[in-house]
């Protein structure tokens, strides 16, 4: 990903604001925890692996079993065994509800790019999970640095689902990263509006408010960041230099 350089001018003093959006793939590990949300069963790692190899044991020629091993499997970082899983699902069921979207997610972890926009499509096309399709493979033009189709699909899963804090978030950074800063301060607000404790949405606005020149804005929201992050986040850090720097700027202003 890209960055981008935000530029303002306080009393003839000129700031160059280095903003640096790397470190934002966070939110596209969100986004693949998400999808995958609805599958989750509230069980240890192993416990689900065992329960689902005994019942494919049983259950060879039926396609749930495989849809859930495949499931079990990326959630442990498994991620070629989980695709071969769901691969099978899909020959046996291939109109299977979220089946082509986790398809996808296995492909992307991989590297496998192209697989699985392939995959992000396909579902689109046959209606399958729409929107998380969409929002995923926004993410994936968005590492490529093609921010004008990520915001394509990005804006598409806003339009399915306008309350997603996620699809509104992401967007919000994918604008911010093109330098329009107005348009990402208005996503992120939206975004924190749903959700006050949403740490991402904030960490959002006080990138944007940074690069529109409001630096007071920039450090309320990383302030308000720091009070929801988790305590062992390397994020915390950042806002930390991120608040000590825009203060300092603020002073040589004066």
């Amino acid at each position: 990903m890209s960055g981008y350089n935000g530029v303002k001018s306080y009393d003839h003093v000129k700031i160059r604001l280095n903003i640096k959006l790397a470190e934002l793939c966070i939110v596209v590990a969100v986004i693949l925890a998400l999808s995958l949300a609805s599958y989750s069963r509230n069980l240890t790692w192993f416990d689900g692996y065992r329960m689902w190899t005994d019942v494919l044991e049983k259950s060879e020629s039926k396609w749930r079993p495989y849809y859930r091993m495949g499931i079990i499997l990326y959630q442990g970082g498994r991620y070629d065994l989980a695709l071969a899983q769901l691969t099978r699902a899909y020959e046996l069921k291939p109109d299977a509800s979220g089946l082509l979207n986790n398809m996808g997610l296995a492909y992307q972890r991989m590297g496998r790019y192209g697989e699985a926009a392939d995959s992000y499509l396909l579902a689109i096309e046959t209606g399958d999970s729409v929107f998380q399709a969409n929002l995923n493979l926004g993410t994936i033009y968005l590492n490529k640095g093609n921010h004008g189709q990520a915001l394509i699909y990005f804006n598409r899963s806003i339009e399915l689902e306008p309350q997603n804090i996620v699809a509104l978030v992401n967007a919000g950074f994918t604008y911010a990263d093109l330098g329009d800063f107005e348009e990402a301060v208005k996503l992120h607000t939206r975004a924190a509006a749903l959700d006050p404790y949403y740490a991402n949405a904030r960490y959002g606005l006080a990138i944007a408010r940074e690069g529109s020149g409001d630096l007071d804005g920039a450090i309320r929201e990383w302030e308000r960041y720091l009070v929801l992050a988790p305590k062992g986040s390397p994020w915390r850090q950042r806002a930390l230099v991120k608040i000590k720097r825009l203060r300092s700027l603020k002073a040589r202003t004066r």
